[in-house]
């Protein structure tokens, strides 16, 4: 009888672990688009490609979507958009992530 309520749990808790797995690669997409912002915006205020930056930063085959620029007094602001991958049919987007620098002076 155990092994019988063993099998039919099995189908479950790797549904489970799949799921927790897709929560994992939101989360990596997420910390991922942070850092390509940063170094989007930091790229900019010393006179680099911002997009050339962000790209680079990005581990993987993970894609900036969009690197757009945002208005900043006195500094460079940028939102980089990264898709989540995706291991389940379940599509949880994209994630978005903003950064400022200073303007770096001579």
């Amino acid at each position: 009888m155990a092994a019988i309520e063993f099998v039919a749990l099995v189908p479950i808790m790797l549904l489970v672990a799949v799921m927790v797995f897709q929560v994992g690669l939101a989360a990596w997409a997420m910390t991922s688009a942070d850092k390509a912002a940063r170094s989007a915006a930091r790229a900019a205020s010393m006179g680099r490609n911002p997009y050339a930056a962000a790209q680079a930063s990005l581990p993987g085959n993970l894609q900036a979507t969009a690197v757009t620029p945002l208005g900043s007094p006195g500094g460079h602001a940028y939102r980089v958009t990264v898709r989540i991958p995706k291991v389940t049919p379940l599509d949880l987007g994209s994630v978005h992530r903003e950064a400022v620098m200073p303007e770096v002076g001579p």
